[in-house]
């Protein structure tokens, strides 16, 4: 007895677990409780609007499932607004069976929950639930009629405030009724920064990310394809995209599709290629992302066999084999022209692949009429998926740009329909089954028999005519097209150059670094010989021109499988086949290869680490170049790249110093600059020295440590000494490293720099110096860079500076380029007198606070005009490097005139009665030597309280030159407009030298290139000095010089000379110092002239002289005028042409008289004019 009534009692709770619920989640329901979708779009108001509808018999109840289409409004995947709330919404429900009508009844359905139901609504349903964010309205009456479901007949009214909105009528009988669909999305760019994966702007309207997120708030499945290079692009620029992707494959809203790497067109690669770019991708999806693809897209979908039109270029005679073997059992290609053989249904039909090779290969087909409704008619996609029935399978297939809306698709409504679409999938689920496509393969109820496959492409690509239409002309002409990047003669096409690069490939050693190249070869075959309007892409060339850096992996792979006979060497090759000879240096440890363009290392590979690639980047896109030049957006950039002098374009000469035993050692020429690069057997580095004559250079160096496993998985730490002795990064997978080592070689860091898989320093040398480059395996403490901290990499003598100056009457300053040991440099017997007038003796001398400055101290004090030579000897560096025997340094003691060199070093050593132009509440000076002008100014603090200017007219022509100035703060009015102005900002090396020109403006000249120097006045010494090069004015002989200065940032001017021009806001300037004939008595720059003689004239126009009269007596000219009105002066020019320029007539004297007289000359006729000036 208690067995039975345990018995009934757990078969009674079995059965109550068993029954059904009404919860608000269409996962409750089965697909067998469907009875039928309703047309979308067809509701007469703005709401109400049937989608499906679902009826379950169970328990003597009847459950009733309605999904809307219009019940609520979403946006960004949220619910923003309830259009059944507070309406006047009723449902009338009808059920017959063989046209009798067997219950009926009308319910009001904005309420959400059973107890907020009328009383009559309540004496109809025994349970009741409206849920917004679904779509969703469920409902349950008794039902005691023994009548199965199949038997019955529905039909439901829509009445929207008080009229019929929409209709529904269905049987119970399934009758094979529902949707299947499935979403691909294919994504397809170049390893570079790329939008697509958070959008354009404003970027929540469109990006990848859009995509992600409907499926991810639904939970609909879709297809997702990254390229190879793509996912590297995630994981360098966005990597928690590809965590995202993780996600959702391990929440299974994601399933991952795979394809050929890089997306080259299929047909015209080898198999060998083909296989090697299945396989690669393959294992990347599998790696990344956690998942086994087993469904590939085929790239531009171009499926071509051999000796079936269009086959012009294969070079695989059939893509079949490709796939199979590599774990893939279907690829995604055409309804139309592919699948034209299935017949009436091909569209929603997964088919295999006829072929004679046992290969048994699945083809899933894109519905391109279901991709354009997707687009552009989300109502009839919608019909397109609820008319597939239980044996078909709408498979939706683009870009992933295109319902991203990116690029060419932005600002359409691909989106908004795409997530309509999604949402409609989710709510209408089961009626709606969504596929991840490895599971609708299985699914025998979209099974169609084998077919032949049709040749071609996509119709916009070519169709029957193949990839580019006309038998793949596309590839053909391509492959036809000479190289922009090949120096043969003649140049080699690019399909010689693929076919070379591959052939090379094949005969390499399997190793990471010929791994490199097959990545550089099938990346840089991207779209292969993709066109726009009928010519080869822009882009293509750029990555078709590297094809050939393939070779420079190759060969290297042959120095890491220890063939090459010599262990150290330097040799000339064409390494990476395209004409030209490149420079290589290696030794047991480390491999570099010099392109003449720069004089850069483009490559360099380590042993360490099983053998990688620590500087080059070649499946990185190429953004900007053809050729093997750095790029601005470092997508591209070499190691020490001479970036300032700006060489990195420049052809560098190339010579191979030497090779012998255990070391080597090239030279690199080009400008002032002299490379050295020396390796030694046994040093995971290269030694580096510049020579560059008195010149700062400033070295920039792209590194990528362990480039084959960075596409893998980024992985990289900064590599940085507290000390700053050495700097660069480290691949955390494998510890390979790529660094300078800077010790105490003369350079310092300046910046940093990041492109796409490169993160890259600049350092900074003057003059000569030297440093590492380190490439190889470090440990977690860096413990092999820090034990080449110990090198001494100070190899270089100091320099004596060529001038000495005088301090003080009795005290000489000597500078070196490097600070000197205090002992050598303070023994007086290290210093001698040569060619001086006067004789001076030491009394001591003595190191100053700056080490590379020392006094010297005389007995006697400097006489004014005296010049001589200081001779020094051995005095060393801070390493012992002693200077070179009898370096020498010239002294000049000022006297007052011209010539006077000056130094820019902050110090005022301007003559302070002879160079002192004009004093007001700041002071200026001006001289020269035969090199350079020079201006001094105090005291103003340029850092913070204002800029400086001088403008300077070379041709003293009121028709040439500039009206306003460079920085558009002053105008210039009269003959003094300048053509050349000096502007500093301040802060230190901010000095421009701007030229002016009729045809383009002004034009900006920034230091060091403009071989200006300036020490800028600054809080703690407002005293400013700077040096212009007469060159870079044009060698004038003569000059007009304005000074002003502004307040910080804008045009208010502050202080002027000549102070007769005016100060204020943007004012004019007609005033300047007259450097020129008949100011002065020769041509500049005068010598053994007193600046502070100079005059200034104010070009404010003065009356014409008047009543000039001119007398001949036997012997003499007599010329006389009248008076003008505050003048100060007349000056008398004369010509024996009159109609000649009045600038070019001879300039014959000067005088404050009202008349002058000259000599009777040989001249037949001679002309005259007079000019008043003040």
């Amino acid at each position: 007895m208690k067995k039975n009534i345990l018995f009934i009692v757990i078969f009674l709770l079995i059965i109550n677990l068993s029954a059904m619920k009404i919860e608000g989640n269409p996962k409750s329901w089965q697909l067998e409780d469907f009875i039928g979708f309703d047309k979308i779009g067809d509701s007469q108001a703005e709401t109400g609007d049937i989608s499906s509808v679902f009826v379950k018999l169970e328990n003597k109840k009847m459950y009733v499932r309605f999904t809307f289409d219009d019940m609520v409004i979403r946006k960004d995947n949220e619910m923003v607004a309830d259009r059944f709330l507070n309406r006047d919404i009723k449902l009338q429900l009808f059920v017959s069976k063989k046209f009798e009508t067997i219950y009926s009844g009308e319910y009001e359905i904005t309420k959400k929950y059973y107890r907020e139901l009328s009383k009559k609504d309540k004496l109809q349903l025994t349970d009741y639930l409206r849920t917004p964010e679904n779509n969703l309205l469920e409902f349950a009456l008794n039902w005691e009629k023994k009548i199965n479901k199949e038997q019955l007949y529905f039909g439901i009214n829509i009445i929207v405030d008080g009229k019929i909105a929409d209709t529904f009528s269905g049987e119970g009988r399934r009758n094979h009724r529902g949707g299947n669909c499935a979403f691909v999305q294919h994504g397809n760019q170049g390893l570079t920064y790329t939008e697509v994966f958070r959008g354009q702007y404003p970027q929540e309207t469109s990006g990848y990310d859009e995509v992600l997120e409907v499926h991810q708030a639904t939970g609909v499945p879709g297809n997702f394809h990254m390229a190879g290079t793509l996912i590297t692009a995630a994981e360098w620029h966005d990597p928690d995209f590809n965590d995202w992707l993780r996600t959702g494959v391990s929440e299974g809203w994601a399933a991952m599709l795979t394809s050929a790497y890089a997306q080259h067109i299929m047909p015209f690669a080898t198999d060998d290629m083909n296989n090697w770019a299945v396989y690669t991708e393959k294992e990347l999806v599998n790696y990344v992302y956690d998942y086994v693809p087993k469904v590939a897209w085929v790239p531009e979908r171009v499926w071509l066999a051999d000796g079936t039109y269009p086959d012009a270029g294969l070079s695989d005679s059939w893509l079949g084999d490709n796939w199979t073997q590599h774990g893939v059992e279907a690829v995604i290609l055409d309804d139309s022209p592919h699948l034209d053989n299935v017949g009436y249904d091909k569209s929603t039909k997964i088919t295999w692949m006829n072929n004679g090779s046992g290969i048994t290969l699945r083809v899933i087909p894109i519905y391109n009429d279901f991709v354009g409704q997707v687009q552009y008619d989300p109502d009839a996609a919608k019909a397109t998926i609820s008319g597939t029935g239980d044996y078909g399978i709408a498979i939706y297939g683009t870009d992933w740009e295109a319902s991203a809306e990116m690029n060419e698709h932005h600002d359409t409504f691909f989106l908004d329909n795409y997530e309509n679409i999604i949402w409609w999938c989710h709510d209408n689920y089961p009626a709606v089954n969504t596929w991840k496509l490895d599971d609708a393969i299985n699914n025998s109820n979209f099974d169609t028999p084998g077919v032949d496959i049709v040749k071609g492409t996509y119709f916009l690509l070519g169709g029957y005519d193949g990839y580019g239409g006309s038998n793949n002309s596309w590839y053909t002409d391509w492959a036809s097209t000479a190289s922009h990047s090949d120096f043969h003669s003649p140049a080699w096409d690019y399909g010689t150059v693929w076919y070379d690069a591959f052939s090379n490939l094949m005969d390499a050693p399997d190793n990471n670094i010929s791994q490199l190249g097959w990545y550089t070869m099938m990346t840089n075959l991207h779209e292969t010989g993709w066109h726009d309007d009928g010519a080869i892409s822009g882009w293509v060339h750029r990555y078709s021109s590297h094809i050939k850096n393939a070779n420079v992996y190759e060969e290297a792979s042959h120095w890491l499988n220890g063939e090459y006979a010599d262990t150290t060497n330097a040799f000339m090759s064409d390494i990476d086949h395209d004409g030209g000879d490149e420079l290589i240096i290696h030794n047991d440890k480390i491999f570099m290869v010099f392109e003449g363009i720069g004089g850069k290392a483009n490559w360099i590979f380590t042993k360490d680490c099983n053998g990688v690639s620590v500087v080059g980047s070649d499946n990185v896109y190429w953004s900007e170049t053809d050729g093997d030049y750095n790029e601005s957006s470092y997508n591209h950039f070499a190691a020490l790249s001479d970036v300032s002098p700006n060489y990195q374009n420049d052809i560098y000469s190339f010579v191979i110093d030497y090779s012998r035993g255990n070391e080597a050692q090239v030279s690199l020429y080009d400008g002032v600059i002299h490379k050295v690069v020396r390796v030694t057997t046994g040093n995971n580095y290269a030694e580096v020295i510049y020579y560059a004559g008195d010149t700062d250079v400033y070295i920039k160096s792209g590194w990528t440590p362990d480039y084959l496993a960075t596409i893998w998985n980024v992985n990289w730490e900064r590599v940085w000494d507290n000390d700053v002795a050495y700097m660069g990064q480290k691949n955390l997978n494998s510890g390979a490293t790529v660094a300078y080592v800077l010790n105490d070689g003369g350079t310092n860091h300046v910046s940093t720099f990041e492109g796409t898989l490169v993160k890259g320093d600049e350092i900074h040398g003057y003059d000569k110096f030297k440093f590492l480059l380190f490439a190889g395996w470090t440990d977690s403490t860096y413990s092999q860079l820090e034990a080449l901290q110990s090198l001494n990499l100070d190899e270089f003598p100091p320099e004596l500076y060529e001038y000495a100056q005088k301090v003080d009457n009795n005290i000489i300053q000597l500078s070196f380029d490097e600070a000197v040991e205090e002992t050598t440099a303070e023994n007086s017997a290290n210093y001698s007198f040569s060619g001086f007038a006067n004789t001076y003796t030491i009394d001591y001398v003595e190191r100053q606070s700056n080490w590379n400055v020392i006094y010297i101290y005389l007995n006697e004090n400097l006489i004014a005009g005296d010049a001589g030579n200081i001779i020094v000897n051995n005095v060393e560096d801070l390493n012992g490097n002693r200077v070179n025997d009898n370096s020498s340094a010239y002294l000049e003691i000022p006297n007052g005139i011209t010539p006077h060199h000056i130094f820019i070093d902050g110090t005022n050593d301007f003559d302070q009665t002879t160079e002192r132009i004009q004093e007001n509440t700041d002071t200026l000076f001006i001289t020269w030597d035969a090199d350079y002008l020079y201006i001094g100014f105090e005291s103003l603090a340029l850092d913070s309280l204002g800029d400086f200017f001088v403008n300077i007219d070379v041709n003293q022509n009121d028709t040439l030159g500039a009206v306003s100035d460079s920085w558009s703060r002053v105008n210039f009015s009269g003959k003094y407009l300048p053509e050349y102005q000096i502007a500093i900002e301040g802060h230190g090396s901010s000095i421009q030298l701007n030229s002016w020109s009729e045809s383009r403006g002004w034009s900006y000249s920034h230091y060091p290139g403009n071989g200006c120097g300036s020490y800028e006045g600054w809080v703690e010494n407002p005293y400013t000095e700077i040096s212009i090069p007469w060159s870079g004015l044009g060698n004038p002989t003569g000059i007009a010089i304005s000074v002003h200065t502004t307040e910080e940032d804008n045009q208010v001017v502050t202080n002027v000379f000549p102070d007769n021009n005016p100060v204020g806001d943007n004012p004019t300037f007609t005033q300047a110092f007259m450097f020129y004939q008949p100011e002065i008595d020769g041509d500049m720059p005068l010598m053994e002239y007193e600046p502070y003689n100079v005059n200034y004239s104010q070009n404010d126009s003065l009356d014409v002289p008047e009543n000039i009269t001119i007398t001949v007596d036997s012997d003499s000219v007599h010329i006389s005028w009248d008076s003008v009105s505050q003048a100060s002066s007349y000056k008398i020019y004369s010509s024996t042409d009159p109609y000649l320029a009045t600038e070019d007539w001879t300039f014959e004297a000067e005088t404050s008289e009202l008349e002058w007289s000259e000599a009777l000359g040989s001249e037949e006729k001679k002309f005259y004019y007079v000019t008043a000036n003040n």
